[in-house]
C-alpha cells in the first residue's frame, strides 16, 4: 500500500452525485461515525424500500445553494451526541469527494445548526483511506469563493468536476491565476493561497 493522502482537521469536501459542490467538514478521529446536517427529514417509499428525503445547507449560517437529497435508509441507530443526548438517526451511504478521491461514507442524519461544521467525518470514514495532521487545515483545497475572505457570486462559480476552483497552499500567487502578484510585492503579508491552474481554468 502506498502512502495515504493527508487531511487536516478541517477540509472542504463535496457530494458530487447530488450536486453539492462544497461542504466544510470537521475531521474528528475522536468520533466513530460520520454525521451530516440535514433538515426536513421525511421518510418516503420507493418500490417497497425505505428512503429518506432531506435538505442539505452547505454554507454555514446561510440558506444559499441548499439542495434536496434522497437516499436509501441503510439503518437506524441510536447515537449519543457530544452533549450526551441520545437520538435515533437514519443512516445513509453517500459518495463524497475528498481531494481527488471519491469515497462512499456512511452518515447519520441530524440537525447540526449549533455545531461549527455541517459535516463530521469520523474514524470509519478515514480509516485505511487517509491520515490526519491535526495541526493543519484545508490540505485538499477550498472554494474560490473563500479566497482572501471574498465570496464569489453563485453565477460565477464553476460546476464541472475539473473546474471546481480549488485553492491550495502556496507561498506565491500563481501567475496564471487572476490574482495580482504586484499588489503584494515581497511583503510578508503575501497570500498563502494560490489558485491551482489546472483546476481553476474558466469553463468553456
Amino acid at each position: 500500500m502506498g502512502t495515504l493522502p493527508v487531511l487536516g482537521w478541517r477540509e472542504w469536501v463535496g457530494l458530487p452525485d447530488h450536486g453539492v459542490e462544497w461542504v466544510k467538514a470537521k475531521v474528528d478521529t475522536g468520533a466513530r461515525t460520520s454525521a451530516l446536517h440535514a433538515t426536513g427529514l421525511k421518510t418516503v417509499d420507493r418500490g417497497g424500500a425505505e428512503w429518506v428525503r432531506f435538505r442539505v445547507h452547505p454554507w454555514q449560517r446561510s440558506r444559499q445553494d441548499s439542495t434536496v437529497l434522497e437516499a436509501p435508509v441503510a439503518d437506524r441507530r441510536m447515537v449519543r451526541s457530544s452533549s450526551g443526548e441520545a437520538e435515533l438517526r437514519p443512516v445513509v451511504l453517500l459518495p463524497v469527494r475528498i481531494g481527488d478521491r471519491l469515497v462512499t461514507i456512511e452518515f447519520t442524519l441530524t440537525r447540526r445548526e449549533q455545531m461549527g461544521f455541517r459535516m463530521l467525518l469520523g474514524r470509519q470514514a478515514i480509516r485505511g483511506r487517509f491520515t490526519v495532521d491535526p495541526g493543519r487545515s484545508y490540505l485538499t483545497g477550498r472554494p474560490v469563493r473563500y479566497l482572501g475572505g471574498r465570496r464569489t457570486p453563485p453565477s460565477t462559480r464553476t460546476t464541472s468536476p475539473l473546474t471546481y476552483g480549488l485553492v491550495t497552499r502556496s507561498m506565491t500567487v500563481n501567475a496564471s491565476s487572476s490574482a495580482e502578484p504586484s499588489r503584494f510585492g515581497n511583503s510578508t503579508d503575501s497570500p498563502r493561497w494560490a489558485l491551482k491552474a489546472s483546476l481553476c481554468s474558466p469553463s468553456p
